[in-house]
């Protein structure tokens, strides 16, 4: 099992309602464990990559079309909401 299929597993146990000690949640949790500092350097990747587009569309938006300006600007959005759930805090960031 891989970090996403742990992920999706824990997903799914959660919403199954097992218990976080039950054996296929540990397994996926000991998953997740192992591949931390892949999914670390993910989340903050995906942080740069929102940042970096936020800034595409402030100096470039102009020369987009509206559609093509429409969904970057959807994209962005949709990376700061999830990085900020991921964070817990407003805004991109967080502690490092």
């Amino acid at each position: 099992m891989n970090a996403v299929q742990a992920l999706k597993r824990i997903q799914a146990g959660q919403r199954q309602g097992e218990c976080p000690m039950d054996a296929p949640m540990l397994d996926a949790a000991a998953q997740i464990a192992t591949d931390a500092g892949a999914l670390v350097d993910l989340i903050e990747s995906a942080g740069d990559a929102q940042a970096t587009l936020t800034n595409v569309l402030a100096h470039h938006a102009e020369a987009m079309t509206a559609a093509d300006r429409r969904s970057r600007s959807e994209l962005a959005q949709r990376l700061h909401s999830l990085l900020d759930a991921l964070y817990g805090v407003q805004g991109c960031g967080g502690e490092g």
